[in-house]
C-alpha cells in the first residue's frame, strides 16, 4: 500500500514539471525560500522536494532541518493517511476495465507493453491489474525503481512531529485522485498510450529526474512529462494552478497564526500562478535561501 501512495506521489511531482511556464532567471536553482509580510511577526519557510529519491542520494540539508522544528505548523501537500485500505480503493476503477475505453489496437498496445515490462499475458494482466485506473498504470513501470527509495514527505514529517508541531495538510489524498478522476476519457487515453509508447527507459528518466533535483536546476525538471494540447491545459489549470491558488488561500490563513514550514512539490514554486509569485500577489516578501544538494 506504502508503494501505491509512493506512486501517487512520484506522478503528481512528474505531471507538474509539465507546465511550460517562464521563469525568472534569477530564481532558477532556488528550492528554499523565507516568507515574510510587512503587517505581520510571523515567518514562513517554503521547500520544494521531489517527493521521492534514492535512499543513496537523499539529502536534507542541516538549514532547511533546523527551520522545521522551529516552525509552529508544518504544511505538506496531503494529510497524513491512515487508512491503507482507502488507498487501495481509490486506486481501482469502481466499474468496468481500464482497457473498455481503448480500441482494440490500444488495447493490443497495453498487452504488449505488460507482457515486455512485467511478463503478464492478456489474461493474466486483466485479472490483476486491469481495474488499476489510468493514473496508476501511467506510473507501474516507476513502481521497480521505488523499492529502495526515501521519502522527503514522511521525514519531513516525522521530524516535525519529533519536535511537537502539527502537521496540516492541504488535501487529502481522495481529493488528489478525485482530480485525475475529472479526466475525459480521451485524456485517459492519452495517459495511457503515451506509457506505452514512451521511448526513454523509465531507469534514464527516474535517474536524470533527481540529478537534476539536487542540482536544483528547475529548468530541466520542467522538461520532464511534457504534454500538448487538451492535456497540457488540463494538467497546467486542473492539476497546478487551481491546486497553488486554494492552497495559498489556506496558507494566507495559517501565516496570521503560526510561523509555518512548507513543504511541496518543488513544480508548485515556479511559474507565473506558482506559489512564490502567488504569496508575493498577496503582499509577501519572499527570499531565496541557498542550499547545497550534492
Amino acid at each position: 500500500m506504502k508503494l501505491i501512495i509512493s506512486i501517487f506521489f512520484t506522478l503528481l511531482f512528474t505531471f507538474l514539471f509539465a507546465q511550460g511556464q517562464e521563469i525568472d532567471p534569477n530564481d532558477l536553482h532556488n528550492l528554499f525560500w523565507k516568507i515574510e509580510h510587512p503587517d505581520s511577526k510571523k515567518v514562513g519557510y517554503l521547500y520544494g522536494t521531489i517527493h521521492l529519491i534514492d535512499k543513496d542520494k537523499f539529502v536534507l540539508p542541516k538549514e532547511v532541518k533546523k527551520r522545521i522544528s522551529k516552525a509552529d505548523v508544518l504544511c505538506v501537500e496531503i494529510e497524513e493517511l491512515q487508512d491503507q485500505e482507502k488507498a487501495m480503493e481509490l486506486s481501482i476503477m469502481k466499474e468496468g476495465h481500464m482497457t473498455d475505453i481503448l480500441s482494440k489496437v490500444q488495447r493490443d498496445s497495453v498487452y504488449h507493453y505488460t507482457k515486455t515490462e512485467f511478463g503478464m499475458d492478456s489474461a493474466t494482466y486483466e485479472k490483476l491489474m486491469g481495474k488499476f485506473k489510468p493514473l496508476v498504470f501511467s506510473q507501474l513501470a516507476f513502481a521497480k525503481l521505488l523499492t529502495s527509495t526515501k521519502s522527503y514527505d514522511l521525514t519531513i514529517s516525522a521530524l516535525a512531529k519529533e519536535n511537537d508541531i502539527p502537521v496540516v495538510g492541504f488535501e487529502t489524498l481522495e481529493e488528489q485522485m478525485g482530480f485525475f478522476d475529472s479526466m475525459s476519457d480521451e485524456l485517459k487515453v492519452e495517459l495511457i498510450m503515451q506509457t506505452v509508447c514512451k521511448n526513454d527507459s523509465s531507469e534514464q528518466e527516474w535517474e536524470k529526474m533527481q540529478n537534476h533535483y539536487l542540482d536544483q536546476n528547475l529548468p530541466e525538471l520542467l522538461k520532464f512529462g511534457e504534454f500538448k494540447g487538451e492535456m497540457s491545459t488540463f494538467m497546467n489549470t486542473t492539476i497546478s494552478e487551481n491546486r497553488n491558488v486554494t492552497w495559498v488561500t489556506k496558507l494566507d490563513q495559517e501565516f496570521d497564526k503560526n510561523d509555518l514550514f512548507i513543504a511541496v512539490g518543488a513544480a508548485h514554486l515556479q511559474g507565473d500562478k506558482g506559489l512564490v509569485n502567488l504569496l508575493m500577489s498577496k503582499g509577501y516578501v519572499l527570499t531565496p535561501i541557498s542550499i547545497q544538494l550534492n
